[in-house]
């Protein structure tokens, strides 16, 4: 009877040790799943700042700059700037727009001073300034200061590629740049008579979206075209020629390709213009312009 009851002792002593242990193993697993859960939301968030903290488009705004050391010396400052700029012909570039010297380099006095000297002038008082630098509008005063161009400045001069191994016909080709770093892309397509003939790639010598120390990959193909249905020319997809990186510079930097490198021949391409048809018959210029249209009569109403 003793000898039972110690193995009935021992089961529940057992069963109560097992169910101990699948207890903790479970809070053991729940725990786990808790902490990777808050990593994972942790890593995301993490992740949606910096995408959203790098592709911002949000300007900035007047009370973002620090205030001065020399309130009245930076006011007065502004104040001179305004007027000249405000005076400026349309063709000059005022000295807000140039590089580093927008309002995001400069201090919330120097702005004040600016906006209310250019806004002064009887030709300002209804507009203002639309500059990727300094934008306001004078109605609203300093408070409508803005800028898109911060102190992270663009490049302030392009990107120049120079092209070798071109033959005497010439070559039609597609440039596509890449800046790794930005984001930043775009594609071209030039006709290039000679070799070592360099141009910006770009409608803008200054490219925003490319900033000094950026890697910009430049790729060169060749532009073959046929006729769309639209019929106009338009390049077919060739592969690459040549291709370079490089790290932009303050100005931006300059790219040299060769063609001749390639193990790809360089094809000629005609564009195929349609036939004009021998049915149209052309007016003489030698003759008195002759209408086949019936006179017009004017009857009163």
């Amino acid at each position: 009877m003793a000898i039972l009851l110690l193995v009935s002792h021992h089961r529940r002593y057992t069963r109560q040790n097992e169910m101990k242990a699948i207890i903790a193993t479970v809070i053991s697993i729940a725990f786990l799943m808790g902490a990777l859960v808050f990593l994972m939301e942790k890593q995301q968030s993490a992740f949606a700042q910096t995408v959203f903290g790098s592709t911002a488009t949000d300007p900035g705004q007047l009370s973002e700059l620090p205030h001065s050391h020399h309130p009245q010396a930076d006011y007065q400052s502004g104040f001179q700037h305004g007027v000249t700029d405000g005076n400026t012909s349309s063709n000059a570039t005022s000295y807000i727009d140039q590089p580093k010297h927008g309002f995001a380099w400069h201090s919330s006095e120097f702005v004040k001073g600016y906006v209310n000297e250019y806004c002064s002038i009887p030709a300002n008082k209804d507009v203002g300034t639309d500059n990727d630098r300094a934008a306001f509008y004078c109605p609203d005063g300093p408070s409508s200061a803005k800028w898109f161009i911060g102190r992270h400045e663009p490049i302030t001069e392009g990107i120049a590629v120079a092209t070798y191994g071109i033959p005497s016909a010439g070559v039609n080709v597609t440039y596509q740049y890449y800046d790794k770093t930005s984001g930043s892309s775009g594609s071209e397509t030039r006709m290039l008579n000679q070799s070592g003939e360099m141009h910006f790639l770009g409608y803008t010598d200054e490219l925003v979206g490319f900033y000094p120390g950026d890697k910009v990959t430049v790729n060169v193909s060749q532009c073959i075209t046929q006729l769309n249905a639209y019929g106009y020319p338009e390049c077919i997809s060739q592969p690459s020629l040549d291709n370079k990186t490089i790290t932009l510079g303050e100005t931006g930097g300059i790219v040299s390709l060769d063609l001749s490198k390639s193990a790809i021949p360089l094809v000629t391409t005609p564009i195929s213009v349609p036939p004009v048809s021998s049915d149209i018959s052309w007016p003489d210029p030698t003759k008195p312009f002759e209408s086949t249209y019936p006179p017009a009569v004017f009857t009163k109403a």
